[in-house]
């Protein structure tokens, strides 16, 4: 039977460690049925763990305090290098637009507050309307999905369509072969209606290629 996301009911005042140990609930069930396997289990739990060197939970109970009750957080772990790269994205479900792009109230990569580029691309992730949607088609054990997205930055105007172009095909080639992610992830949606959780695990197969120029 198909596995389905999971919606775990509850509120935004949530105890100190409800969205790490609710998730460690979800991959002990999923290791405790077969479904997944040693490395896997040991994979994310370690990504779990990471939570506490960055500080995750100081942030998450900050949310009330910013007038904040969304979360999608991103969690990459490569395994090779031992490193995790983690994004966080906070939203205001009271400033959530119903027709137009909106961007995170805060953007923390690693621990850090960041400043990054947005895009308004179904695939990118990077504004609610894109992380619902994806959020809704992932399920509690899944694959990563095939993306290599390129973002390619340019002082002053814009870049030309040409150039960009010109890179999109060179990039498309390069990787016209199926390739294997060399990393573990983990997304989490936190909303007032509940948690969603993916535990997501590489398989080889073809990436989509998006290249985007953008003034600087």
């Amino acid at each position: 039977m198909k596995l389905t996301a999971l919606l775990l009911t509850c509120s935004i005042l949530f105890a100190s460690d409800t969205i790490t140990t609710q998730s460690k609930v979800q991959l002990d069930a999923l290791y405790e049925s077969g479904q997944v396997t040693k490395r896997p289990y040991r994979l994310f739990s370690k990504q779990l763990e990471h939570r506490k060197t960055i500080g995750l939970q100081s942030r998450i109970d900050s949310m009330r305090i910013w007038n904040l009750d969304i979360l999608y957080l991103e969690e990459g772990y490569h395994p090779g290098s031992l490193k995790h790269i983690v994004r966080e994205y906070y939203f205001s479900s009271e400033k959530e637009p119903l027709l137009q792009v909106y961007h995170p109230d805060r953007y923390y990569e690693n621990g850090e507050l960041s400043k990054t580029y947005f895009f308004d691309h179904p695939e990118g992730k990077e504004t609610l309307t894109s992380i619902r949607s994806h959020m809704a088609s992932r399920c509690i054990l899944d694959t990563i999905k095939p993306i290599f997205k390129v973002e390619i930055e340019h002082a002053g105007c814009g870049m030309s369509a040409r150039y960009v172009g010109h890179k999109r095909e060179y990039l498309e080639k390069l990787y016209e072969k199926p390739l294997k992610p060399k990393y573990y992830l983990i997304e989490s949606l936190l909303d007032p209606d509940g948690l969603m959780v993916s535990f997501q695990i590489p398989v080889k197969r073809k990436f989509q290629v998006i290249v985007e120029g953008h003034p600087f």
